[in-house]
């Protein structure tokens, strides 16, 4: 491992600290280091390949060459893909093999590419395969030459093999002496005449070489017949010698002298040859013999055990042979698990797959069930599928209570959680925290710094800041018990917490939770830490500063693979108020579509309020949105955050009472200083002619923030205005207007403008109103809100 290490250090050449130890952490699993990080996304881990062989590729011209691509897993040729169309303007060239079945294998694979250029190798014509026939085969006769061509139908292969067969046979070729009819009519009927050809000993070599497969071990093939390695050696290399085998440096196993087939068909005929119970037999002991080798610590050979089992499996079922079923059911199921351990590192679908197929392996009373459904439950969260995570992991659950093992399920709620909330269950996900936390209140640990970590995001989520700032703290002061570094989601909650309260020091705390992160290879959890960071700047100092902070999480996320859609989302709220609104139309389609496609209903929802709200402020007719605040119920956020939305689009249609209603509602379960947008709630109350909401709402208040006070202000000013006191709401909008216009709030800049000079109206000081409405009317208009403009333009008339 030291000296793995030591070469991969050596081979980089990233100058950036941060990205030079994530790309070590993904290039690692590749070359046999061990991770001790979270398994990465796949774009991530592409993206770090993919860097790697960019810094080489700038260093002079490059060429990668991969031969056999239709044998290649799906996650390796959509990284070649990836590597096609990323590296625009780079002496970078990559040629790949392969045989025309690759397009059914891999519907992705590099030939459609944009940039990639395809050369179809057809059958070679008459007269290259006279020259061919002539250079290998020296002074054969005309007639010999011309049977020749007609059985290889211009088959290079063909007239190598020929050539090696007439050579072991020493036939003589010249003046016609060779029997046209010894010449084999295919090529498969050449290499299986070869074969026939050699002594029974070698014979026998070479199908053992066969049932081994791509990597041909010395010490496998003796033990498929318990023979001398010494012996089996020479007779490989006699192989060799004769153009069936060829030696293969470095060996890909330690200790092992290494040989590969000549080609793929003559492994093919020399396999065929062997009956099936012969066959399935040494399958099994090839699996048995890499077991061995690997001491049972099975890493990357996993996939060939596993390969093995399963045709020796495949083999007993088509010959009935159901005695050694049990065993071979086992074998394989063992080493997918490893397998899957593996694929972890570097291809998480690959892993999931794995796992259901142990899962569809294994009566359920086998114990190995729980092992896969936990892994599979994981790896369903590394690739967003989180309701399918969620069921998995819950009947883990269950499984462990079955057993009587409540610490064994309080140990998994976290993932659960994760996946429940993800999946809009987050009440059911709140109320597994709480049991968890009092199953492992009497056994204080790693899993309970866990909990507590989560409960406090998720209270923070839902608009109890002092509940989670408590279990923040609660996190941390055990993580410093326990001697653990602090956990990075604690810090997250912490920080975050700390700046909705106005307080700047919860900024340092979110930029150590990103540290942190980053330090445990958990870059999806580095980039929900940087979203937070940017919404809380964006809370805290304006849409202008969020969308700057958002756009630096954007170019972190970018520069490593990370999927963009959270950040995405955050910074589509920032759009809205900047006054950029085909932007955030734009954008709201995209991010709903992923979020959509992922079973993602908090981005789903946050998608379609800000979609809403848009269309809404251009005065577009919508269809009635009363169940927003119940969704955002259902995904942990606050339902006053989308209840103006839906009150503004009953009042559209012209039915204030549901717009009460919905308002209503939402007010009964907003806790007092947890209402965001308060300019935006009494708004839409005093709109649905609800001036007692409006006041109730304004009562609540909102945390503190140059934002939320200036919108506190905003929304004080139209509830005076509404009670008829033009005065002093006109000095209120004025001054909102100007802690909008530095915070780069267009949007509230050009309501509170218009209400100043809805005021300065009412006053009778028409001239002065003029300047205040023109400047909102000019904002609006560039939002393409034509109400608004059409109310200002009744003003001005």
């Amino acid at each position: 491992q030291a000296t793995l290490s030591a070469k991969l250090d050596a081979a980089l050449v990233e100058p950036d600290p941060s990205l030079r130890s994530w790309m070590k952490d993904r290039l690692g699993p590749l070359v046999g280091l061990d991770a001790s990080t979270l398994p990465p996304q796949q774009d991530e881990a592409f993206t770090a390949w993919r860097r790697f062989l960019e810094q080489i590729a700038q260093r002079g011209p490059t060429v990668l060459v991969f031969e056999d691509l239709h044998w290649a897993e799906s996650a390796f040729v959509s990284f070649l893909t990836h590597l096609a169309e990323q590296t625009h303007g780079l002496p970078l060239l990559v040629i790949t093999t392969a045989r025309p079945e690759v397009e059914e294998r891999h519907a992705a694979w590099l030939g459609r590419s944009r940039r990639s250029t395809i050369l179809s190798l057809v059958p070679l014509a008459d007269r290259d395969m006279t020259k061919l026939i002539t250079a290998t085969m020296r002074d054969a006769a005309p007639e010999i030459i011309a049977a020749i061509l007609e059985r290889a139908g211009g088959s290079p292969l063909y007239a190598e093999q020929l050539a090696a067969m007439v050579r072991e046979r020493a036939m003589p070729i010249a003046g016609g002496s060779l029997d046209v009819g010894d010449i084999p009519p295919t090529v498969q009927a050449l290499c299986a005449a070869r074969i026939d050809a050699l002594p029974a000993e070698l014979k026998a070599v070479l199908q053992d070489a066969a049932v081994m497969g791509k990597a041909v071990w010395c010490g496998a093939v003796a033990a498929l017949e318990d023979r001398d390695p010494a012996e089996i050696d020479e007779l490989l290399t006699e192989l060799s010698r004769r153009e069936f085998l060829r030696p293969v440096h470095p060996s890909s196993l330690e200790g092992e002298r290494e040989f590969a087939f000549w080609h793929a068909l003559v492994r093919d005929v020399a396999y065929a040859q062997l009956p099936r119970p012969v066959r399935m037999a040494k399958h099994h002991a090839a699996a048995d013999w890499i077991v061995a080798q690997a001491g049972g610590a099975l890493s990357e050979e996993a996939e060939i055990v596993a390969d093995h089992f399963a045709q020796a499996l495949e083999l007993a079922k088509e010959m009935r042979t159901t005695d050694v079923m049990p065993e071979l059911r086992d074998g394989l199921a063992s080493s997918l698990l490893r397998a899957a351990d593996h694929a972890m590192r570097t291809d998480v679908p690959r892993a999931a797959a794995h796992f259901y197929r142990v899962l569809d392996l294994l009566p359920r009373s086998d114990a190995r069930l729980l092992e896969a459904r936990v892994g599979l439950g994981r790896a369903l969260i590394a690739t967003s599928d989180y309701p399918r995570a969620a069921v998995v992991l819950q009947e883990a659950v269950e499984s462990r209570l079955e057993d009587g093992d409540e610490i064994g399920a309080a140990d998994l709620t976290v993932p659960l959680v994760v996946a429940l909330a993800n999946s809009g269950e987050a009440a059911k996900g709140g109320a597994a925290l709480e049991h968890a936390r009092k199953v492992l209140g009497s056994e204080p640990g790693p899993v309970l710094l866990e909990v507590l970590s989560e409960q406090a995001m998720m209270a923070l989520l839902t608009a109890r800041d002092a509940r989670a700032l408590s279990l923040a703290e609660d996190a941390l002061k055990l993580a410093k018990g326990l001697g653990l570094s602090e956990p990075h989601r604690a810090l997250a909650a912490r920080g975050m917490t700390l700046l909705a309260m106005g307080r700047s020091s919860g900024e340092k705390d979110l930029r150590r939770a990103i540290d942190g992160a980053v330090a445990e290879g958990d870059l999806r959890a580095a980039a929900v830490a940087f979203h937070n960071l940017a919404a809380s700047i964006a809370e805290a100092d304006g849409p202008a500063a969020g969308l700057q902070a958002f756009d630096e999480a954007m170019a972190f996320a970018a520069g490593r693979g990370l999927p963009a859609e959270l950040l995405r989302s955050g910074r589509l709220e920032t759009l809205v108020p900047l006054g950029r609104w085909d932007e955030a139309l734009a954008e709201s389609q995209a991010v709903g579509a992923w979020a959509t496609e992922h079973g993602d209903e908090w981005g789903r929802l946050l998608a379609d309020e800000l979609a809403m709200q848009v269309r809404l402020g251009r005065g577009e007719k919508i269809e009635r949105q009363d169940d927003l605040p119940a969704r955002a119920t259902q995904v942990g956020t606050p339902p006053s955050d989308p209840a103006p939305i839906a009150a503004d689009a009953a009042s559209a249609q012209g039915d204030l009472q549901a717009a009460r209603g919905v308002l209503s509602d939402a007010l009964a379960l907003t806790p007092p200083g947890e209402i965001y947008d308060v300019a935006r709630y009494v708004r839409s109350c005093l709109a649905a002619g609800a001036a007692d909401l409006a006041h109730q709402a304004f009562a609540l208040g909102t945390p503190p923030s140059a934002w939320n006070a200036a919108k506190l202000v905003s929304a004080q000013a139209m509830l005076e205005e509404a009670d008829g006191g033009f005065a002093a709401a006109g000095e209120r909008f004025a001054s909102a207007a100007h802690v909008f216009h530095g915070l780069g709030d267009s949007h509230e800049e050009a309501h509170a403008l218009q209400g100043l000079g809805r005021c300065l109206a009412n006053l009778d000081r028409p001239d002065e109103s003029r300047d205040p409405l023109l400047s909102a009317r000019s904002i609006f208009e560039g939002f393409g809100a034509v109400t608004r403009v059409a109310e200002i333009d009744a003003l001005l008339a």
